[in-house]
């Protein structure tokens, strides 16, 4: 995570204009990224770690590491829009992160290229900052949790990657863990990461203006950070009710399961979704599922659906998962 970063000042700026908290007891340890609201319109996560830093400050807990909460699109986030340009999670490959590096800001036009090389700057700073605190290098590691929610109804789920412990922090969270991304997507804030060989998953924790997702991004951010050995789970009050909340979610759904197809939309297509779908609902090969103007849509291949479009903004229609046995 090497960059070229326009001034010490401004990264310190940039920070303090994204962070939503920060929290170190000055202990060796991971450092731990949960970055919120990439999407514009996701706010439940940024609310979650609102809740945990207000926990944190308040009873300052014994902690190994650095854990830093960050917010993503500043201003699809002030319009309460997915995205104002383009979709910011989907141009994180290589070629566009370079070009971003070497663009100065105010040369880059399009909202979500200036966000992005805002967070750069932002992921520079806090790694740097990590590395000046850390004594002994054989703990050193860099994890990133992504949190997003959905539009459909049901459940949770967490996203994994093929690298490192990815799998395994994922599967902390009690709720399906979803594998195969690369094969139908790439250019996530979750593949950076993975392609920097740093340990990234994600986690999708409702609907998005649901009052209940806020609770489940609290659970899904305290069972994470005791899972990979920040915090002690005696140190968390009500640790056994955020577990039991992801696990009641999780409990009848599959543990495993891997992307097999996905519908691309573009805003020109005037897609829209059949009504009713849910998160994990099981289909047929040949099922109608949506309309755009050239006419219907028929599912594939038989699976579970995931991630219906059911807003006027996105890039993926749907998806269609199959469980891992």
């Amino acid at each position: 995570m090497e960059h070229v970063v326009e001034s010490e000042m401004a990264s310190e700026n940039l920070a303090l204009d994204r962070m939503i908290g920060s929290y170190t007891q000055a202990e060796d340890g991971p450092m731990f990224i949960a970055l919120a609201g990439v999407h514009g319109n996701e706010a439940a996560g940024i609310k979650g770690l609102e809740r945990v830093f207000t926990y944190l400050e308040k009873n300052k807990p014994a902690f190994k590491g650095i854990f830093y909460g960050v917010r993503g699109n500043l201003t699809a986030l002030e319009a309460n829009k997915r995205y104002i340009d383009v979709d910011l999670n989907r141009q994180w490959y290589p070629r566009k992160v370079e070009k971003i590096h070497q663009t100065p800001r105010h040369l880059l036009h399009c909202n979500e290229d200036q966000q992005q090389k805002d967070l750069l700057i932002l992921f520079d700073y806090t790694k740097r900052n990590y590395y000046r605190q850390l004594k002994d290098e054989r703990h050193k590691q860099v994890i990133m949790m992504d949190l997003h929610t959905f539009s459909a109804k049901g459940g949770a789920y967490s996203i994994a990657t093929h690298l490192g412990k990815s799998k395994q922090f994922a599967s902390l969270l009690q709720v399906p863990v979803i594998i195969g991304l690369e094969n139908v997507l790439r250019g996530t804030t979750m593949h950076y990461f993975n392609d920097l060989e740093m340990v990234s998953y994600c986690f999708e924790g409702g609907q998005h203006f649901d009052p209940y997702s806020v609770d489940i991004m609290e659970a899904a951010i305290w069972v994470s950070l005791v899972g990979i050995g920040c915090i002690e789970q005696s140190e968390v009050a009500n640790f056994e009710h955020y577990k039991a909340i992801l696990n009641d979610i999780g409990q009848q759904l599959p543990q495993m399961v891997e992307f097999c197809y996905r519908h691309a939309v573009s805003e020109e297509d005037e897609f829209e979704m059949q009504p009713g779908y849910r998160n994990f609902q099981a289909i047929e090969k040949g099922e109608l599922l949506a309309h755009d103007k050239y006419g219907p849509i028929y599912a594939a291949v038989e699976g579970l659906m995931l991630m219906p479009l059911y807003q006027k903004q996105g890039v993926d229609g749907f998806f269609i998962v199959r469980e891992v046995k």
